[in-house]
C-alpha cells in the first residue's frame, strides 16, 4: 500500500460516520465503471472471515462473557469458528 493510500485511509478514519457514508457511497459509485474479474472462492472466504472477525471484536466490546467464561483464543479453520474457553 502506498503512502498516499495510507494517508487517505487515515483521513477517512477521522471523519464522522455520516461523512464516511457519503465518501463510501461516492467511491462505490465511481467503482461501477471498472471491469473487475470475479473473486475466487478463496478470496470470498478470506474477506468474509476478516469481516466476521471484526464484527465479533466489536460485539465483544459490548458483551459480557457467558456464564463467567472468558474466551482465551479464537481461530478460523476452513471457515469454521473455533473458540477455546476457560
Amino acid at each position: 500500500m502506498t503512502t498516499a493510500i495510507q494517508k487517505l485511509l487515515e483521513s477517512f478514519d477521522r471523519l464522522p460516520d455520516a461523512e464516511k457514508q457519503h465518501v463510501a457511497a461516492e467511491i462505490m459509485r465511481r467503482m461501477v465503471q471498472f471491469n473487475f474479474s470475479p473473486l475466487s472462492d478463496e478470496d470470498l472466504v478470506l474477506s468474509a472471515e476478516k469481516l466476521f472477525l471484526e464484527l465479533d471484536r466489536q460485539e465483544a466490546k459490548h458483551e459480557q462473557p457467558a456464564m463467567g467464561r472468558n474466551i482465551v483464543s479464537e481461530s478460523w479453520i476452513y471457515g469454521q469458528r473455533e473458540l477455546k474457553l476457560l
